[in-house]
Formats: structure tokens, C-alpha cells, sequence
């Protein structure tokens, strides 16, 4: 992968590069992606600590939702199998790591198709206090609660770049029109798993044309630089490109590092479009509020 000016090729830098920055007056210090195999995706937990910078100027600590005290959606990685996990009436999605991209026989398992990097096995929970519906329609597989909407589905492209950037569009299209009906109209957090993400020159790079076909979508549901959601794109070595996302019935508020290039900002030469995500978005979850990195 050449990656942009400003990121370390080590290990704890990449899986740190959307809180970093080489300074403003430099080219973009960071994609959103990250390649090939990789843990949990960093971007959603597991993440170094830091301070991060509201566009308020506000300093934001990030932190983890309990349901204990009041937390309507939360995050955690548990080792049991993701068939024990799903049992849980709570649940609201359960994201296995492996070589596999596609459903899971429940709507509410997605298989990303990023392999883990050693240790113990895990899976990734997300649990809400409320009553679970689940559900799927047109390819897209969704679990909702009173407060939250997880919605998923897979793209194939037979690996042409252009083909890639239609069916995001479409695919994207596809995933707002659902959230809209279902009552959860604003995206809070995205992830990308996509197939041969670095594969192609120039314009023609997989990613680059990702990001026109999403930007295109985005641009058709009026969603714009105050608006869009926190997000990640990874590289996997599958056939299909997982996109799932977590939605809200009220927009999170964005959040971008001062001292760094935002993503939207991004120049021509990094491609035909820029990519359409926030460094960060604030989710207000029942008594508190769950940032999203």
C-alpha cells in the first residue's frame, strides 16, 4: 500500500492514523483505511487512548458506553462463539473476523472478512437494553431497537474497479433508502471491508473509485461535509466487499482534528473524489454518549 504523506509504516501508527496529523499545511496525513489482514477494526474500540478536538474547540476523551448507567447501545469483544452470542435477545449485531465475507443465517451476523491477527479469537457485540426486530429486505440484512438500526450488505464486482464504484452507488443507495424508511434516516458510523482495496493505478485503484461511488450516493441524499458519518475502510482478500453501518434517528455530531487535513478536504491528486467521512461522530445514546473514531 502507498500510503499518504504523514503515516508511519509501523504497526501502531497505522491502526492510530485518524487521530494523528503531520500539521495542516502538509497533504493528507491519513486515509481511512487500513489494508490486508488486520485485528478488530481499530476504529471502533480498540483504538490507543487520545484527546480528540470537536469542531467547538471542545477536548473529547473517548469512552465506552456501560448500560449500567444508562447507555442505550454498546460495544464489546467477547470470546464465545458468535451462535452463543446471537442467543442474547439484546443483540444487535455480531461481527465475526475471518476469511469470509457474507451473512450469517441471523440478519444480525456479519461475517467482514478481515482474518484476526493471532491471539485468542473474538467477536465483536453490539447490545442494546432494548427489544431487538430483525429483518431482511432486498439484500440488506437489519436489526433495530427503539434507539439504534444496524443494516448490512455485500457487494460483488468480479474485481473491475469501475463495476466497484457502481455498485457502491448503488449499494449506498440501496442502504439510505432503508435506513429512511425504517426511521433511523441519519448514518452514525460505517464500516468498509473491501475486496483488493489497493489493487489498480492511479484513478483506477479500487479505493478511489469506492469513494467516488459513495460520495455519489451521499451526494443524491443531500449529506454533506457537516453531515457525514464516522467511518472505516479496510482491505480483505475475499470476493465481496461487506458494507455495514449503524444509524440513528437524529444526525451525530461530526468531529475533525484541527490539525489535520479532513478527509472531505482531500485534493485532486488523491483521487476523483474525496473520501466522505468525519474523523469522529457523537452519538447520543439513552443517559450518555457514545463517540464513534
Amino acid at each position: 500500500m502507498s500510503s499518504a504523506p504523514g503515516c508511519r509504516s509501523d504497526v501502531r501508527q497505522r491502526m492510530n492514523c485518524a487521530a494523528e496529523s503531520s500539521g495542516l499545511q502538509s497533504p493528507p496525513p491519513c486515509r481511512e483505511r487500513l489494508e490486508s489482514t488486520a485485528g478488530p477494526d481499530p476504529d471502533n474500540g480498540e483504538r490507543l487512548p487520545g484527546t480528540i478536538h470537536s469542531n467547538q474547540g471542545a477536548h473529547l476523551s473517548p469512552t465506552t458506553a456501560d448500560p449500567e448507567h444508562g447507555a442505550s447501545v454498546t460495544c464489546s469483544y467477547r470470546t464465545e462463539a458468535a451462535e452463543q452470542l446471537l442467543k442474547d435477545e439484546h443483540a444487535l449485531a455480531v461481527v465475526s473476523f475471518g476469511p469470509h465475507s457474507g451473512p450469517g443465517e441471523d440478519p444480525r451476523h456479519i461475517h467482514c472478512g478481515l482474518p484476526q491477527l493471532g491471539g485468542e479469537p473474538v467477536t465483536e457485540v453490539w447490545r442494546t437494553t432494548g427489544v431487538v426486530h430483525r429483518g431482511e429486505e432486498n439484500g440488506c440484512h437489519w436489526a433495530q431497537s427503539e434507539d439504534a438500526l444496524f443494516v448490512a450488505l455485500w457487494i460483488e464486482d468480479g474485481g473491475d474497479a469501475l463495476a466497484l464504484r457502481d455498485e457502491v452507488s448503488r449499494s449506498y443507495r440501496q442502504l439510505l433508502t432503508l435506513i429512511q424508511q425504517r426511521g433511523f434516516p441519519r448514518i452514525v458510523r460505517a464500516w468498509n471491508y473491501i475486496a483488493d482495496i489497493n489493487a489498480g493505478a492511479g484513478d483506477m485503484e479500487r479505493y478511489r473509485q469506492f469513494c467516488a461511488g459513495r460520495q455519489t450516493a451521499f451526494s443524491d441524499w443531500h449529506y454533506s461535509n457537516e453531515t457525514y458519518p464516522a467511518a472505516s475502510a479496510l482491505g480483505h482478500r475475499c470476493d465481496k466487499t461487506a458494507v455495514y453501518l449503524l444509524a440513528g434517528k437524529h444526525a451525530a455530531r461530526p468531529i475533525e482534528n484541527p490539525r489535520q487535513v479532513s478527509a472531505y478536504h482531500y485534493p485532486r491528486e488523491y483521487g476523483p473524489a474525496s473520501p466522505s467521512f468525519a474523523r469522529a461522530a457523537l452519538m447520543d445514546c439513552g443517559a450518555t454518549q457514545l463517540l464513534h473514531i
